[in-house]
């Protein structure tokens, strides 16, 4: 099955190669920003993006560089969500997650 996936999803890398680094920004920066990371698993996507620049099909520098910026702007984008508004969800709570949960 892991054979299949990569034989469909490694002509469309390479055909779209500006893309797919823009795809590991997006991952890296969606995984570490609120708790979406818990929802989307990033890792998995970032890790066969990996693979595809092990065998070639990727620069693995530049690859890096988005993956690593994107988490870098999402752990930030955390912090400042955080700092700002968590008072407010510590008290009322946010989305799915309520002031039971926060409470120790």
């Amino acid at each position: 099955m892991i054979d299949e996936i990569t034989h469909f999803l490694l002509p469309a890398i390479e055909h779209l190669q500006g893309a797919a680094y823009w795809v590991a920004f997006a991952a890296a920066l969606v995984e570490t920003a609120l708790v979406v990371g818990l929802l989307i698993p990033g890792s998995t996507l970032l890790l066969f993006l990996g693979a595809a620049s092990a065998s070639g099909h990727l620069d693995f520098t530049t690859l890096l560089g988005f993956a690593v910026t994107g988490a870098i702007i999402g752990d930030n984008l955390n912090y400042w969500l955080g700092k700002r508004y968590g008072q407010r969800w510590t008290h009322n709570g946010v989305g799915f997650l309520k002031q039971e949960h926060f409470d120790n």
